[in-house]
């Protein structure tokens, strides 16, 4: 359960139009205000901004290198953007912790288990921020659905701190709520057809009484429901009832025509892919075995494009045509590189990729045919993200597209690329008056127990005394291929304030350096993301940059048990250890809720290999 906060509000205003485009900078604002949460809490003690300017002003090209101190950009915290279309009626869907309601936009990811949750809670008129922390960002999703791709708004709850959904809609255009109520859904969107007559949903069968909270999650369902019916009525489109630990994400294509199945299977990164011809009924099993990641980007008629990690761990691009599908005409598009190819959107009949390379991102473009067109200028060392994905935000036939950018010193700001004049504009800046020129952000890599070298940020004041007595708190993760990025809260921000130093440490068990890495960190090889973690931490003290009582280790959700872990390993090496919500008993977790999806990445007590 997240702490209560205090949660001052930010008014907003919409027109009664919207187009494609407008849709496009919304999902990029409604999301930007859980991702900074941080920033609206009574820690944060002056929320004036600092930067009035131009918001038709391109941002400044700014280079990066391995020590990258950063500036606030200049520009506005808001900035209007011009309707092109007109509205048309239009439902959407949200999802929050609590009964609210939201400003929201549409979203094509695909809802998975996580290890951490996060909620907003907002009323018409306002956003109000609940602080949650964000730590799985890239598989906690706060999904939001609209029809029509434009502005919208709904609610739905939960209870008990659960990750059971109840769902409610609600109509754009009157405001009213319909009656339609969706329960027992968990890990899953919604996929509305064209026509808004209705959405692709997945859920589970409604526990036994008093077992809604214990009861392990299996055999998940995909539905679909038409609006104005009871759930009762809603068909059942897809089951597996051989296969207990399927899930389903419903997708439909951006021109309407296929609804695509991603098939997956607890939190293993590997996933199947079935589709449908929505003028059918047939589910097609285009990639029926679980041996690698597949994520659709899109498609020109039966043409499907998959960013996949098969036969390349650090990703690449393929094409799949799905009138003849046999694997020796799969053709690749943007073949793997030296760096991680970590999301692929589909935007003015460009490739637009987000590249992770050593823990921070770049956008690069391409043709269609893989052909490569540029690289944008990012303002520093950071991260990319729309929608709590490493991705931005736009439609094929946009000649813009829209994204999130932060860093440790850098608060979620929001751009837009306009493809015409090869040239970003800031549109959202979060009011916080902070001088991040006082503190520096510096990349170092320090050499494991078996010599593999560990990317570490450290985030200081500027001229930091090297006599071992500054307090520095060590931040990691290490798995389930989850990159730990660059990011900005005023938690760290407060730390900072008082003279703290902030290491990250980007151990194996993620997904900086792709699939390979991630394997590095699970199962048999988990020993060696606390090996990482230790080699950091001895790092810090042999440099002087802090000393043992000053030294504290923090991590939440898998990141606990590597707290849990280390602490128990190298109790003396630490002054401090906060082992958050971690996953303390290896011995069990898999028989509880949804615990048995962390069987990928953890193994079993339950295989006697394993348990050995």
């Amino acid at each position: 359960p997240v702490p209560a906060r205090t949660t001052p509000s930010i008014s907003l205003s919409s027109s009664g139009t919207c187009s494609r485009k407008a849709r496009s900078l919304s999902v990029l604002l409604s999301r930007a205000f859980p991702a900074i949460s941080w920033i609206f809490t009574s820690q944060s003690r002056r929320l004036n901004s600092a930067w009035p300017a131009d918001p038709a002003a391109p941002v400044a090209p700014l280079t990066a290198s391995a020590v990258a101190p950063e500036a606030p950009p200049a520009s506005p915290r808001t900035a209007s953007y011009q309707a092109r279309a007109p509205a048309k009626k239009s439902l959407s869907l949200a999802s929050a912790n609590q009964p609210s309601t939201i400003f929201l936009t549409p979203s094509k990811t695909q809802a998975r288990p996580s290890q951490s949750r996060s909620g907003t809670s907002r009323k018409l008129g306002e956003v109000h921020l609940r602080l949650g922390e964000f730590e799985d960002a890239r598989r906690c999703y706060e999904e939001s659905l609209s029809v029509d791709r434009q502005l919208g708004d709904g609610r739905n709850t939960s209870a008990s701190g659960s990750d059971w959904q109840t769902w409610h809609i609600r109509s754009v255009e009157s405001g009213a709520d319909l009656p339609d109520t969706i329960e027992w859904s968990k890990f899953s969107g919604a996929a509305w057809l064209p026509d808004a007559s209705g959405f692709f949903y997945a859920r589970y069968a409604a526990p036994q009484a008093g077992e809604e909270f214990q009861s392990a999650n299996y055999y998940q369902k995909l539905y679909f429901h038409r609006l104005g019916s009871a759930q009762e009525a809603d068909e059942l489109v897809y089951e597996r009832s051989d296969e207990k630990e399927w899930g389903f994400g419903g997708h439909v294509s951006e021109d309407g025509r296929y609804l695509i199945l991603n098939i997956w299977q607890g939190t293993d990164v590997r996933n199947r892919v079935f589709y449908r011809d929505l003028k059918g009924s047939t589910v097609v099993e285009l990639l029926p075995e679980l041996e690698a990641s597949y994520q659709f980007i899109g498609n020109d008629g039966p043409l499907f494009y998959f960013r996949t990690d098969l036969e390349a761990p650090r990703g690449r691009l393929m094409a799949i045509d799905t009138t003849n599908p046999r694997r020796e005409q799969w053709r690749t598009i943007i073949p793997q590189a030296s760096q991680v190819l970590e999301s692929v959107r589909l935007v003015n009949d460009q490739f637009i990729a987000v590249i992770n390379r050593d823990a921070h991102h770049e956008i690069h473009r391409y043709a269609l045919d893989g052909t490569w067109l540029g690289k944008l200028t990012l303002p520093t060392l950071g991260t990319v993200m729309s929608n709590f994905e490493s991705t931005v935000s736009g439609w094929r036939a946009d000649q813009e597209f829209f994204f999130g950018f932060t860093s440790f010193l850098f608060p979620l700001t929001i751009y837009r690329y306009d493809f015409e004049s090869d040239s970003l504009q800031t549109i959202f800046v979060p009011p916080v008056n902070f001088d991040p020129s006082r503190y520096e952000t510096r990349q170092v890599f320090v050499s494991s127990k078996d010599g593999t070298p560990i990317p570490l940020y450290l985030t200081h004041v500027k001229g930091l005394p090297l006599d071992g007595q500054n307090p520095t708190l060590l931040y990691g993760y290490g798995g389930f291929g989850i990159s730990l990025m660059p990011g900005f809260t005023t938690g760290r921000r407060v730390w900072l304030e008082m003279g703290g130093v902030y290491a990250q440490a980007n151990l194996r068990g993620g997904g900086e350096y792709g699939e390979e890495w991630h394997q590095a960190g699970m199962i048999h090889n988990k020993q060696n993301v606390f090996d990482d973690f230790i080699a950091c931490a001895e790092w810090l003290i042999a440099e002087k940059i802090t000393s043992t009582p000053k030294l504290a280790i923090n991590g939440g959700s898998n990141g606990g048990l590597l707290v849990g872990a280390c602490m128990t390993q190298r109790p003396e090496l630490y002054g401090a250890c906060l082992p958050a919500v971690g996953v303390m008993d290896m011995l069990r977790f898999h028989k509880f809720t949804i615990g048995w999806a962390w069987v990928s990445d953890y193994g079993s007590a339950d295989d006697p290999a394993q348990f050995c």
